[in-house]
């Protein structure tokens, strides 16, 4: 299984800190099956890597990754502050503005396309048992792929045009 996790603008340290450990508590047999692509600060990159040394998964981190179109067409899970159209662990920044983030999760989980977890909520067990349950029963993960690729706005950018454009016209 591929795993991305992406932090966003922020590296999202708390990532460093759980998804590490969280792995570290998969069966090792689950931890052999997995390779881990982390984003991560680039000052946090030394802090990170050793949390992975007694991990069986193939680990890559880096501040910067220039395939990241490859990397989400490969991975079968995503971790981040936000959705990207994968099956999705969210964790939402708490103190995001309008916390938008929360409600781009709530509407990935109503989708069935993610499982969203509170900040707070955000432990290595708490984590390992929901990585444990996905990779365990790929069927699970299966529907969440389906389900995402349903609930997905593949028109967005043409939606942004138009309200663009609507909002011209009303103000001539």
């Amino acid at each position: 299984y591929n795993l991305l996790v992406i932090g966003g603008s922020q590296g999202a340290k708390i990532f460093g800190e759980v998804i590490p450990e969280a792995i570290r508590k998969l069966p090792q047999e689950l931890q052999k099956k997995l390779t881990v692509t982390q984003q991560c600060r680039k000052a946090d990159i030394e802090d990170v890597e050793p949390r992975y040394q007694d991990c069986a998964c193939q680990v890559n981190i880096s501040s910067f990754f220039k395939n990241m179109p490859e990397l989400y067409t490969t991975s079968h899970l995503i971790i981040s502050r936000a959705a990207a159209g994968l099956p999705s662990v969210l964790i939402p920044l708490p103190t995001a503005a309008d916390d938008h983030q929360t409600a781009n999760a709530r509407y990935i989980t109503g989708a069935k396309g993610g499982i969203a977890i509170p900040q707070k909520e955000f432990t290595p067990e708490k984590l390992a048992s929901v990585l444990t349950d996905l990779f365990q029963n790929p069927q699970k993960l299966r529907q969440m792929s389906d389900n995402i690729r349903w609930a997905a706005i593949t028109d967005a950018s043409q939606r942004f045009a138009d309200a663009v454009e609507k909002e011209i016209i009303a103000k001539r």
